[in-house]
């Protein structure tokens, strides 16, 4: 069995459905967002059989985790607790212990992740992305991270703020923020870096935006001409792009380091066509590229999770399991 985390709407995950669904392997859909109000979970673990049990139900069905080979981590939704949680010390609480059973339900899986949510979380982690990225070769913007204001000044002093871009650590629907010159805002937001910190990094001037969408060992790389503009994060018209042998080893080696099966990976192509890291999404989008390019993101991604299948099928077959005697006699018909 699939196990997709996400919800029904995710039209990236209703794209691999419709593949996997023509070549007769079904994918089961668990949205977080239903629980704990609308899913229970139960976990049982025999203590004297050393037997485990994980249970995911609903008002309709009772789906036995224990099925599951491979697990797509897509998109998954924050938890909704119940309504009837006003006081918000219980909300919290309440809250936390969804997060720590799920999440030790996810370590007690045996299954293969696409990605594993705990390597998907390290992943987008901005520091470790930009470390991890210098340390397989690629060259990354100036950057500083701070809260302390007067540490940002003197890197706006340093690049202008023609030349700085900030960002947000993370966005949600209802916080978007996405990359801009720091040119487009009064200097006197800088004291509001006291509150949180922010990202800023030295703006890269550009020929391209290159994204390489990774899916296991395939790689799929497209480019768009870098746009001006506030908003760095606008892409434009997308088109395939060639990797050199060299670049596309790079490519897997941070995905590999970041211990990842699927990512998109965002970079600049600088005037001087030199390519600067910029950041990795271990969760992006990839429809719009296939849509523009032509290239089968879709299918490969279909085709690893459907591989996947038939391989831990095979790896837990009795058959592999049995003692040097048990196989002569197989091998040997006695």
């Amino acid at each position: 069995m699939i196990l997709a985390v996400s919800s029904e709407e995710d039209a990236h995950l209703q794209a691999v459905r419709r593949y996997l669904e023509r070549t007769g392997v079904t994918m089961t859909v668990v949205d977080l967002a239903e629980f704990p109000q609308q899913a229970q979970v139960t976990l049982n673990f025999g203590g004297h059989h050393g037997c485990y049990e994980s249970i995911l139900s609903d008002y309709q069905r009772d789906l036995n985790l224990g099925d599951c080979l491979v697990v797509w981590w897509r998109q998954p939704r924050p938890f909704l607790l119940h309504p009837e949680l006003t006081d918000q010390h219980y909300r919290s609480f309440a809250y936390i212990e969804c997060q720590a059973t799920i999440a030790g339900l996810w370590l007690a899986l045996d299954a293969f992740w696409v990605n594993h949510p705990m390597r998907s979380e390290e992943a987008q982690r901005k520091p470790y992305q930009l470390k991890i990225a210098q340390q397989v070769g690629f060259s990354i913007p100036a950057t500083l991270i701070t809260n302390n204001p007067n540490r940002a000044r003197a890197f706006v002093e340093q690049y202008g703020a023609e030349h700085t871009v900030y960002r947000a650590f993370s966005t949600t629907a209802h916080t978007w923020r996405e990359a801009r010159l720091l040119s487009s805002q009064p200097m006197t937001l800088l004291d509001n870096v006291c509150y949180a910190p922010v990202i800023f990094q030295e703006y890269i001037p550009a020929h391209n935006d290159l994204y390489v969408v990774v899916v296991g060992n395939d790689l799929f790389a497209a480019v768009a001409p870098a746009l001006c503009g506030d908003k760095i994060d606008t892409v434009g018209d997308l088109e395939p792009y060639p990797l050199t042998p060299a670049f596309a080893d790079q490519v897997r080696a941070l995905v590999k380091r970041l211990g990842l099966v699927y990512g998109v990976v965002h970079m600049r192509i600088a005037q001087g066509g030199q390519p600067i890291f910029i950041e990795m999404d271990p969760e992006g989008a990839w429809l719009r590229i296939e849509e523009q390019t032509g290239l089968p993101i879709t299918q490969a991604l279909a085709r690893l999770l459907a591989s996947q299948v038939q391989h831990r099928r095979i790896v837990n077959s009795p058959v592999l399991t049995l003692g040097t005697k048990q196989c002569h006699m197989l091998m040997s018909g006695e």
